[in-house]
């Protein structure tokens, strides 16, 4: 019981204290927003992007099932970063899924770190996680996934 109510306490404490962090650095994604496209419609700085255009011209990267796509970014060692990404239910979604794969300046996997958001409504939400890069990081892996079991679900994806 006291190490359920000390997980509690301090899932709130990071809880309150993401915004803050948020609002300290800038983002090191490249492209997060998804606005700038190639000639083939992709997202420029991501692998496997599947771009959609709102009705309101936003462009969104939508995430199907069994589906990934990912961005390589330099991290500086010691350092916290904020993972964030605006996310909303399409077709029967139940979850968001941020995956990290941090690496050294060999491209050895030094750690790992995940979020995970359950959606609560059918509206745009905010997914938030706090990674710490190790002493020996150089660069993550970004993945961005769903874990539904369900072939006809996916979600949109926005501001990482």
């Amino acid at each position: 019981m006291k190490r359920l109510l000390l997980s509690l306490l301090v899932w709130t404490i990071v809880g309150l204290c993401l915004p803050a962090l948020a609002a300290e650095q800038p983002s090191i994604v490249v492209n997060g927003n998804f606005e700038q496209l190639d000639d083939n419609g992709k997202a420029v700085g991501w692998e496997n992007s599947r771009v959609e255009e709102l009705p309101d011209g936003n462009h969104v990267m939508l995430v199907p099932f069994t589906w990934s796509f990912n961005q390589t970014v330099q991290v500086q060692p010691n350092t916290q970063y904020l993972l964030t990404m605006d996310v909303k239910r399409h077709r029967g979604s139940s979850s968001a899924r941020m995956a990290v794969s941090v690496r050294d300046a060999e491209d050895n996997t030094v750690g790992s770190a995940g979020m995970f958001h359950a959606f609560t409504s059918d509206d745009w939400e905010t997914a938030r996680g706090l990674l710490v890069a190790s002493s020996d990081a150089d660069h993550l892996i970004l993945y961005v996934l769903t874990l539904d079991k369900d072939k006809a679900s996916d979600f949109y994806c926005d501001n990482v």
